[in-house]
């Protein structure tokens, strides 16, 4: 890997461009001086102490003293997993404790645009859905789903797969061609039911938990994401009305 590529991903550890410089230098030179870091690195002297002050406090690199010289050298590499374990530790216990701060009662929306964004929508809502729940589909969108989703179906049916999430998916008599395909069918755990609507409306909706995705299929699709228990209990309420009074293929 170029030294450019593990500095990028040192960054996205947790450390600034100059630590990355100076700590990958540390780990080539061994134990060695400020000043042939300094040399190394073709940093200004100041960032160079600055950056190596701050890899020591956290214990990245260690500091000794030998005849009034200072010298450093980079502490044992898996020092930095054990910070990411104790930083991963540190938040499974926070989030939780977060959760019950957040006001209960409160809606929060996201807005999901473009491709990529129709596909983050669906990823996330399934990631959060609970176990053995059903997921309910009110104005499927046909192939602009199935377009619109691409591979990331994939990933989407088998995460539904493990979580035992049905699907109850309304749809109108015009998306019927569309939707009673090969492509549908292999897809496990779906009740379809088709209401007497002989228009393709561009606007859907599913409820994941308490969770509600508002779609509108357009060229450039935008999702809205609303977390709200109440709100994604009325929408179920008005899925099941609409379900009773459905036609089954």
């Amino acid at each position: 890997m170029k030294k450019q590529a593990i500095i990028n991903n040192l960054e996205k550890l947790g450390f600034s461009k100059h630590e990355a410089s100076v700590y990958l230098a540390l780990l080539k030179t061994g134990i060695t001086s400020a000043g042939e870091i300094i040399k190394e690195t073709g940093l200004h002297r100041n960032v160079v102490y600055s950056t190596m002050d701050k890899l020591v406090r956290e214990k990245l690199v260690i500091e000794s003293n030998k005849r009034g010289v200072k010298y450093f050298k980079a502490s044992n590499i898996n020092r930095i997993l054990k910070e990411k374990e104790r930083q991963f530790l540190l938040a499974q216990n926070i989030v939780p404790k977060l959760k019950n701060i957040k006001n209960k009662t409160g809606v929060d929306v996201l807005i999901y645009e473009g491709i990529d964004g129709f596909q983050t929508a669906h990823r996330e809502a399934i990631e959060q859905m609970p176990k053995n729940k059903t997921i309910y589909v009110l104005m499927a969108g046909g192939k602009n789903f199935y377009e619109f989703m691409g591979q990331e179906l994939k990933y989407f049916d088998k995460i539904r797969k493990q979580k035992n999430n049905k699907i109850k998916l309304l749809a109108s008599h015009a998306r019927e061609s569309e939707l009673e395909t090969k492509k549908t069918k292999k897809r496990t755990n779906i009740d379809i039911k088709y209401l007497p609507i002989d228009f393709i409306n561009p606007i859907g909706s599913s409820i994941y938990g308490n969770k509600v995705l508002l779609f509108i299929y357009t060229q450039n699709p935008i999702v809205i994401s609303i977390d709200s228990k109440d709100v994604a209990k009325a929408h179920i309420e008005q899925f099941k009305m609409f379900w009773n009074n459905a036609d089954k293929k």
